[in-house]
């Protein structure tokens, strides 16, 4: 078994998980959320200001005396858009690792959120690209937004933009998407947003659905018409 801790350096808030890992399965050991604001001011200024900077290490101090007083053996900081948009934020990397001992990795931006208060559902948003194979055939990109709920149960909306092929028909067009996870799997309804469709599925409507049982494939279903 092995100790270990995950500092989540956010645009909103300081997260710390201190967690022990064995085989493959987690064990949460202590949780602990700090509102920071390190984006404060990142959009218009392009640099992580110095009042953010101060809210940040005094939260990763605390982290750090609880992370010796737990026995961690290791710790991953893991930081998201703030810092990666920042100009300073590569050299505030650098401090974290020279200043409290912790690994350093900037996340892609796949999923961060941009609401989190103590007692609140947590806001998030995420991206990703899809492969579809079968009778729905080509590239997918989305887009979604997430509301987590204490149970870790979530609502999801996103809008997919799919590139390819059904039968003889080539082109693109768009789906908007809805659906729930219940914590290990996600399922929801899809529709084809009227207007969307490029090439031959110009006038195509229709309405569907997915089911995520878990891991990297999901079931699609679409039942379409062309005008």
């Amino acid at each position: 078994m092995t100790r270990v801790g995950v500092v989540d350096l956010g645009t909103n808030s300081t997260r710390l998980l201190v967690a022990d890992v064995e085989e493959g399965a987690v064990r949460e050991v202590e949780r602990r959320l700090t509102i920071t604001r390190l984006g404060e001011g990142v959009d218009e200024r392009r640099i992580l200001l110095p009042t953010a900077l101060a809210r940040a290490r005094n939260a990763l101090a605390d982290y750090r005396r609880v992370l010796e007083a737990s026995g961690a053996e290791r710790t991953l900081a893991v930081a998201t858009s703030a810092v990666r948009d920042a100009e300073n934020g590569e050299a505030f990397l650098g401090e974290v690792e020279w200043s409290y001992g912790f690994e350093t990795r900037l996340l892609t931006g796949d999923e961060e959120a941009y609401h989190e208060v103590e007692g609140e559902p947590r806001l998030a948003r995420a991206s990703g690209t899809q492969r579809f194979t079968g009778d729905i055939g080509g590239d997918g990109s989305v887009v979604w937004l997430m509301c987590y709920r204490p149970d870790r149960t979530a609502r999801f909306v996103g809008l997919q933009r799919i590139e390819g092929s059904i039968g003889e028909l080539r082109g693109s067009f768009l789906i908007e998407a809805s659906g729930d996870h219940d914590g290990s799997s996600s399922g929801g309804s899809w529709t084809v947003i009227a207007g969307s469709g490029i090439g031959d599925f110009v006038g195509l409507t229709g309405e569907g659905g997915f089911e995520a049982p878990g891991g990297p494939t999901a079931t699609y279903r679409l039942d379409y018409r062309l005008a």
